[in-house]
């Protein structure tokens, strides 16, 4: 099975230095009933406390969308979500993680999440590694950037560098449901969300992230003939269906160097899609480690 992309409209974008953001609005209904918030979940360590594996429970009587990149942070060391899920009502389930802080395996069993996600060199690492077969070198290696560039954290820890960021914040738009990311002059990339609830439990951390990372580029705008050439360009593609996820199907799709991943709410009405993420894995900060 294969679906298109609803219709996009970019706004104009707004630039911080090496950073361009361009606002993003979707033609399809705003998808009701879901929990877009990660911190109403309870994550913790399993029994036998695993690297790649965490625990995750959903208390609240509608689904919760947990999404890759998001990041848990506590327990052993601090993970990043492998991969999206949308965790049933008053359900548990085991998911897939990757370390994002190679130096510590100790403390709470416990995790929690504040909204803040992974940057795209470091989510866009899991997927090109994942498909080499090695994730989570690839994952510690872009993090190790950071620590080369910038001043090292003593854990190798994506937070400490996250935390770093005080550039100026950015507010978002009415209605915008996505956001085109555009540093040192290119689109790096894209997220959409199934309403604007869930841009706004994510917002803060995707704009730190993407700071981070612009920190790296020079202070070169974007332009938005760029921006929306990269959205022509994505809605040429088909996105196939892949694994369940919970209630949901992941979905993706390869066009040359254009990648996209996403999920979709498979035992939803109308299965809509829930969040996407696309990267140019031609641009520079993208290279393989």
């Amino acid at each position: 099975m294969s679906t298109h992309l609803p219709h996009l409209d970019v706004g104009s974008g707004r630039q911080r230095g090496a950073l361009t953001l361009f606002p993003v609005w979707v033609d399809a209904p705003s998808i009701p009933g879901i929990v877009w918030s990660a911190s109403a979940l309870e994550i913790g360590e399993l029994p036998s406390a695993s690297v790649g594996r965490l625990v995750v429970a959903n208390h609240d009587a509608r689904p919760a969308l947990l999404l890759e990149g998001d990041v848990l942070a506590g327990g052993r060391q601090h993970r990043m979500a492998a991969a999206s899920t949308l965790l049933p009502a008053r359900k548990s389930m085991p998911i897939d993680v990757l370390c994002v802080e190679q130096g510590r395996w100790a403390g709470e069993r416990t995790h929690h999440s504040t909204g803040r996600r992974a940057s795209y060199a470091v989510r866009q690492g899991n997927l090109a590694g994942a498909e080499r077969g090695g994730a989570q070198g690839e994952v510690w290696e872009r993090v190790r950037r950071y620590d080369r560039a910038f001043q090292a954290s003593p854990t190798s820890s994506m937070l400490d560098h996250l935390d770093r960021v005080d550039d100026e914040p950015v507010r978002r738009m009415s209605g915008q449901r996505g956001v085109i990311v555009g540093i040192g002059g290119r689109v790096i990339g894209m997220e959409l969300f199934g309403s604007s609830r869930g841009l706004a439990t994510r917002w803060d951390g995707l704009l730190r992230a993407a700071q981070l990372d612009a920190r790296m580029a020079p202070a070169v705008r974007t332009t938005s003939h760029d921006a929306r050439e990269f959205v022509r360009a994505l809605g040429r593609t088909s996105l196939r269906e892949g694994e369940r996820a919970g209630l949901a199907s992941t979905v993706r799709s390869d066009r040359g160097p254009l990648r996209a991943t996403g999920i979709r709410g498979a035992d939803l009405p109308g299965a809509p899609l829930l969040h996407l993420t696309a990267f140019d894995d031609s641009h520079p900060l993208l290279a393989a480690a």
